[in-house]
């Protein structure tokens, strides 16, 4: 279900002019290859920190910084074998309140409520559950929008559930709502910003104290600096904007793991993240 949910939102188109039944909508979505896109996307593997072009990874650190890392950090971000092929990607949700970052981005998706248009009056499921009245929650929206599209295509949609079951691990009963995904860092070095607003621009910046991290920086560039592992502190560039931590959704602040060790440690840690 979530990749034809994902299918119609990169635009997808679904043909909602008929009252859907259990034949559901007729949809642009390419359900002969979802499974083998899936794959595919599996398969990837995450960068490995090119050590000709940005150094030599100094050994000790990264064996001192698993050391903290498997203290600080792996309760949330478990570790991934990128070179496993049955590798398990599991990935914990943390609360809001927890974490401490910007809540905007789960709160929108929470409250998000849209004009039910053409599917007011509809069952939130097709043939099951609520009718959605003039005005819906967002996610129930979108939730009769991929079933109808499943319904549309039954034995696609069959096929493609039982090819990837094997792949989905058991969700917790207790598993927050209001939360951001921590996933594994496999690769980290090479996703900056950080934080799941894009808030914080390097590894480094993000183990100092919220209120000692920079309140603004140039987004935008490709020019990459390895010693604090995230974007380069240098001038805005043409074609760049600046991101302001001061603007709605754009809080630096939370996210405290790591950031009371001593500056040396500081340094074994980043060492491991760039191994990853």
């Amino acid at each position: 279900m979530q990749n034809i949910t994902t299918a119609l939102a990169v635009y997808g188109s679904l043909d909602i002019a008929k009252r859907a039944g259990v034949d559901g909508y007729a949809s642009s979505v390419d359900f002969t290859h979802l499974d083998q896109i899936e794959d595919d996307l599996y398969a990837l593997k995450s960068p490995q920190w090119p050590e000709a072009i940005l150094g030599t990874l100094d050994l000790q650190r990264v064996q001192r910084g698993e050391r903290i890392y498997a203290e600080a950090c792996v309760s949330c971000h478990t570790l991934s074998d990128r070179n496993d092929p049955k590798r398990e990607l599991k990935a914990v949700i943390t609360p809001v309140d927890e974490v401490g970052t910007d809540p905007r981005m789960a709160d929108n998706f929470l409250a998000s409520k849209s004009a039910s248009g053409a599917f007011e009056g509809k069952k939130v499921g097709v043939l099951f559950g609520p009718e959605l009245s003039a005005e819906a929650q967002t996610s129930d929206l979108v939730i009769h929008a991929a079933v109808g599209a499943a319904l549309g295509h039954p034995l696609a949609s069959v096929r493609d559930a039982v090819g990837s079951f094997h792949r989905v691990l058991k969700t917790p009963a207790d598993q927050p709502t209001r939360g951001y995904k921590a996933r594994p860092l496999s690769g980290i070095w090479a996703s900056a910003p950080y934080l799941h607003n894009g808030s914080v621009p390097s590894l480094a910046e993000l183990l100092k104290a919220p209120g000692e991290r920079v309140t603004a920086f140039a987004v935008g560039s490709r020019e990459f600096d390895p010693a604090t592992v995230g974007l380069a502190a240098s001038p805005a560039a043409a074609g760049s904007s600046t991101f302001d931590v001061s603007l709605p959704g754009n809080s630096n602040s939370g996210h405290t793991y790591g950031t009371g060790l001593d500056a040396d440690s500081k340094r074994d840690l980043l060492e491991y993240l760039r191994s990853l």
